[in-house]
């Protein structure tokens, strides 16, 4: 998983809003697709708190938060994976060996990137790929870094790069930076 290419190029076409329903062919999938209709964040009432739940739930393995006792709600990787286990055990062809595949390699991209935010903590840093998918609109990435600490720089500055590729404005990028900085004053 280390060694793929960072990014979210099955996911970004994917998680595309409906398309995940053109494989309901049971009423098992029918279900889990509700759940992730439920589950899944709207760009038109998008709000901070259902915000913070997704990135949480994507920066942090699944497996994880079990071990460490948490309680865990189903997030976008453990649906995509019951999904795909419910199209692979079908029978009828219904969809295609193409599709299962792109649908693996959505979910491996999710691992690759909870892997790599794990190596980086290993070195001290905070890098965070995630993907997030809307019910109403196209997908969005997020990169949320923070370099190690230095002698340099004890506390270096959060960054974040968002990115969307909407069919109507193209390409949109949004990076900023936040800063802790502490400012004293003399009498």
């Amino acid at each position: 998983l280390l060694a793929q290419p960072e990014g979210f190029a099955k996911a970004l076409t994917w998680l595309q809003p409906g398309l995940l329903s053109v494989l309901s062919s049971s009423t098992e999938i029918t279900n889990l697709l509700m759940r992730w209709d439920a589950m899944s964040l709207s760009m038109a009432n998008l709000r901070t708190d259902a915000l913070k739940r997704a990135i949480l739930a994507q920066g942090r393995s699944m497996e994880n938060r079990l071990s460490k006792g948490e309680s865990v709600e189903p997030d976008t990787k453990s649906l995509l994976r019951q999904l795909l286990d419910l199209l692979s055990n079908k029978s009828d062809e219904t969809v295609s060996d193409k599709a299962l595949k792109e649908l693996h390699q959505t979910v491996e991209e999710m691992d690759r990137s909870q892997a790599q935010a794990a190596q980086a903590q290993l070195r001290g840093e905070l890098s965070l790929h995630l993907v997030l998918p809307f019910i109403d609109a196209d997908p969005v990435t997020l990169h949320i870094h923070q370099d190690r600490a230095s002698e340099d720089n004890e506390t270096p500055p959060f960054s974040v790069d968002i990115h969307s590729r909407t069919r109507m404005l193209g390409d949109l990028w949004l990076h900023t930076q936040v800063r802790s900085e502490e400012h004293t004053s003399e009498l």
